[in-house]
């Protein structure tokens, strides 16, 4: 059974969001997630859903549900590496570093 691989680097799209401050780009966000998971195991995940307002800040989190091709949910936390919408994931019950 395919396993997510932990500490993937993914740059993703950040959107102006008023008085200066950016949000990452979910749409973008979740496409990168599923790709780069496609990409290390070879199996595309049915779906992808991250929250829909996720500021950009270095260090911040978030948690975005995976459903695999099999149908079964994994939670992925990643963690914001800079301001611009750069970020790491690995399952929830792992912690990737910034």
């Amino acid at each position: 059974m395919p396993r997510l691989v932990a500490g993937l680097a993914i740059a993703a799209a950040f959107l102006p969001y008023g008085c200066g401050q950016n949000t990452v780009d979910t749409k973008a966000a979740e496409k990168a997630i599923a790709d780069n998971i496609a990409r290390q195991i070879g199996d595309r995940p049915r779906h992808v859903v991250c929250p829909d307002s996720i500021a950009a800040k270095k260090g911040e989190t978030f948690t975005c549900r995976v459903i695999r091709s099999d149908g079964n949910t994994v939670l992925v936390k990643a963690v914001q590496r800079n301001d611009k919408g750069d970020f790491v994931f690995a399952p929830a019950s792992r912690q990737p570093k910034p």
